[in-house]
């Protein structure tokens, strides 16, 4: 039986009259005279009432999430879902004409991340509340996506300059903290964010921002002015780090996330009575990405200088308290030049240099040492030294990087899969499909996913598989309909849909992707039609840091255009370009998926999770032999994925031999050649920018960072396959049943039971409840 609160069930129970009278009171309209928008802000208002009085997770121990990405979306359908009112409210709204779906489409999205480490994230905080565990994230507020809207001030009543009428989902904290830099000190200011979990209590999301902050000065990201970035570090997410200034501005931005969490935690010890000698038995600092790692010797610096601890305990207890999720897989971080660190934050530099030497005096080998020969500060290799556990994210393989830690650490390495939020990615955004589940194995699967299995009993039903085929039908259309409302584009919903959704980055190879659709167009310019019409989604996330994502999208752009204008082949192929692309997109794109592109070089990509939001739902992966497409393949059989390409070893290879050659693949391949000359030809020139293509054809041509060309003719190989196969329907209805079947196992409920079971060491406290 699950635990009560009278309170919160009064106010479930009396939901009508609760929206009727926010409705009245907020705008002074009945819930039949109020706008979808205003219905927004009413549903949240009575969404927020509720939540104040559920349960909060306690415990005597508590794990501290830190970091710089938490892309958690929309909140209020989210919320609802969790708190189990969904379909009540629906209901109601419904009885006065009302659609709670297009209400939702009102809120704004957070612009709290864009990368794998923030999907990551916003997934653990939804389990870690789920699972009844005692816990926080720690982040940052951002201020505004990268083309210079400003999001929060739009978002968030009272943030910046800018004020709405529309109130925001976080509550201003009276805590705040000085962050000293070498030159400015800077206040940082707390807003909670209250993060629900499903069918259970609550934790709260802690984000930082700077008092005072002028959004109207920021112009975008390569309109600001620096010295302003510097006293307001969360202005936007992630400054391009491909220059010095760039590298500057992030650690600024690290430093202002480390210090203000580490202050955050120590404030909650005291308050707490804790001994600090014993840090570790209270709590845990699980540090998301490298760069948070910066909280590891502020920690220590504040232990010393503030606690007046010496260095051996305060070190013992920061490192005992401290675990390390890395996402570098092969590549090592970046290193930040130690005269950065003495100009910006010279404070750590005393703490640094002491753990750099302890390092020193135990190994002479270069490669271990915090601060290498040439004076470049890595973060990560601190991390190893000075954390109870290094987490990374799969397999072994996924720290090839740290080898050599792992063999004087064995003990510290852990390998725990990431996992996807399902009541975010299934149960949320592919409602149609999820009831469709609960109608066939019950709601069970909801707590425990690994019960989709039960649909395999279904695998050769003629009748559940047309239905599956249906419901990926009707999320196509609502893709198109989208997309015509946001983009003004018109595509059909009886074409393919093919999608490569992530950040544009050179080594998830949308470059490669892009040549294969060059292959395309032109063999249908030479009259090689396809069976089916196939449309091509590429998106580019919300920022571009590199000349490369830059040179690359305006390629996308250009050959977009270039099809759409060509009567031969706009009938057979679309590209479609989605820049900006966050969750709201993506709760879109992933349920309308046919084909996950998942096509990174093998050992650059490990800990990607698309893969596994679009498996769920459906699709069907073509992808390189890495990572978790490893995992998946495992998981359906060889029969059901589509690998291709060089494994992680080769490319190791061929990269430590240093003799891979562009050019002589170029030389040998003609399909290759074509491909990649026609980024210089006159159509894409009578459009393009001729100094942008012709820099993207040389890197692409010389050196090819990513060896796209490498695997190119294995890829078109492939694709060609894949697509044969979506004709054969009872085949593919199949593939797609197993594959949602299969899914389960990519729970981050069950990441983060691994995190526990094997790091945190939390003791759960059950609120599952029993709801309508």
């Amino acid at each position: 039986m699950g635990s009560t609160n009278m309170q919160f069930d009064v106010m479930v129970l009396n939901l009508e009259d609760q929206i009727r009278t926010a409705s009245v009171k907020r705008w002074g309209k009945s819930i039949q005279g109020c706008t979808p928008e205003e219905l927004y802000t009413v549903m949240q208002l009575v969404c927020k009432r509720i939540l104040r009085v559920l349960e909060r997770n306690t415990g005597e121990k508590k794990i501290y999430y830190v970091s710089a990405e938490f892309m958690v979306g929309r909140m209020l359908v989210n919320n609802l879902m969790n708190l189990g009112i969904y379909d009540a409210v629906e209901k109601i709204l419904q009885k006065y004409g009302k659609s709670l779906s297009e209400i939702g489409e009102y809120e704004p999205e957070l612009h709290l991340g864009f990368g794998s480490p923030g999907r990551l994230a916003a997934c653990m905080m939804d389990s870690i509340a789920t699972l009844g565990l005692n816990g926080e994230g720690i982040g940052l507020y951002y201020h505004a996506d990268p083309a210079g809207k400003t999001g929060q001030s739009r978002t968030f009543a009272g943030r910046g300059k800018k004020a709405s009428r529309r109130e925001g989902w976080e509550n201003l904290s009276p805590k705040s903290f000085e962050v000293d830099y070498g030159s400015i000190s800077v206040t940082s200011r707390l807003y909670n964010l209250e993060m629900v979990g499903y069918m259970s209590g609550r934790n709260r999301l802690r984000l930082f921002d700077v008092a005072g902050m002028d959004t109207s000065r920021y112009k975008g990201e390569l309109g600001f002015d620096t010295a302003y970035f510097k006293e307001n570090p969360p202005l936007f997410l992630h400054p391009d780090d491909t220059d010095a200034t760039g590298r500057k501005l992030r650690l600024y931005q690290q430093y202002f996330l480390a210090s203000s969490a580490a202050q955050l935690i120590l404030r909650d010890m005291k308050n707490r009575k804790y001994d600090l000698y014993r840090l570790g038995e209270y709590a845990v600092i699980q540090i998301n990405d490298t760069y948070p790692g910066l909280i590891i010797p502020e920690l220590i610096r504040i232990l010393i200088t503030e606690k007046a601890m010496e260095y051996e305990g305060a070190i013992r207890a920061v490192a005992d308290a401290c675990a390390y999720t890395s996402h570098a897989g092969a590549r090592a971080a970046m290193a930040w030049p130690a005269a950065y660190m003495e100009e910006i934050v010279p404070a750590l530099m005393p703490v640094i240099r002491e753990l750099d030497r302890r390092v020193r005096s135990r190994f002479a080998d270069p490669d271990l040492w915090i601060i290498d020969p040439e004076g470049g500060i890595h973060i990560d290799r601190l991390e190893i030294h000075y954390c109870s556990h290094v987490n990374g994210v799969g397999s072994a393989a996924c720290t090839d990087g740290f080898r050599k830690f792992r063999e004087i650490y064995p003990e510290r390495f852990c390998f725990i899969a990431n996992g996807i939020s399902f009541r975010r990615w299934l149960t949320t955004s592919n409602r149609e499909l999820a009831a469709f589940i609960s109608a066939m194995i019950g709601d069970g699967y909801k707590r425990n996913p690994l019960l989709l299995e039960d649909l395999l009993d279904y695998r050769d039903d003629p009748e559940t598989l047309a239905a599956l085929e249906e419901i990926k039908y009707h999320a196509r259309q609502e893709l198109c309909r989208f997309l015509r409302e946001k983009t003004g584009r018109q595509i059909s919903p009886d074409a393919v849909f093919d999608m490569q959704i992530k950040p544009l980055q050179d080594d998830r190879r949308q470059l490669m992707n892009v040549l294969d659709v060059i292959h395309r167009y032109l063999r249908i310019r030479r009259g090689d039609l396809p069976s089916r019409p196939v449309v091509f989604f590429i998106t580019a996330g919300e920022i571009l840091t590199t000349d490369f994502a830059r040179d690359l999208l305006h390629l996308m752009r250009v050959l977009q255009e270039v099809i759409d204008r060509d009567e031969k082949a706009a009938p057979y192929m679309k590209l479609v370009v989605i820049s900006g692309c966050n969750v709201t997109w993506a709760e879109k794109l992933i349920p309308a998926c046919d084909i996950s592109e998942q096509i990174a070089l093998a050992s650059r990509e490990v800990c990607g999770t698309v893969n596994m939001k679009c498996m769920l739902n459906g699709a069907v992966t073509i992808g390189t032999c890495d990572g978790s497409n490893a995992v998946i393949r495992d998981l359906v059989g060889t029969d059901m994925i589509y690998l291709f390409g060089h494994r992680a070893e080769e490319v190791t290879a061929l990269t430590e031999a240093g003799n891979y050659s562009p050019a002589r693949i170029c030389a040998r391949s003609e399909t290759v050649r074509e491909a990649a000359d026609f980024i210089l030809s006159p159509e894409l020139l009578e459009i393009g920018d001729r100094y942008v293509l012709q820099r993207l054809y040389d890197l692409l041509t010389r050196t090819d960072p990513s060896m796209n060309l490498l695997d190119l003719e294995a890829y078109i190989r492939t694709r060609d396959r894949i697509l044969a196969d979506y004709e054969d329907r009872d085949r593919w209805q199949r593939m797609m049943l197993v594959n949602i079947a299969r899914a389960g196992g990519f729970s981050s409920d069950n990441t983060t039971e691994s995190y526990n079971e094997r790091i945190w060491g939390l003791k759960r406290e059950v609120r599952s409840r029993d709801w309508f």
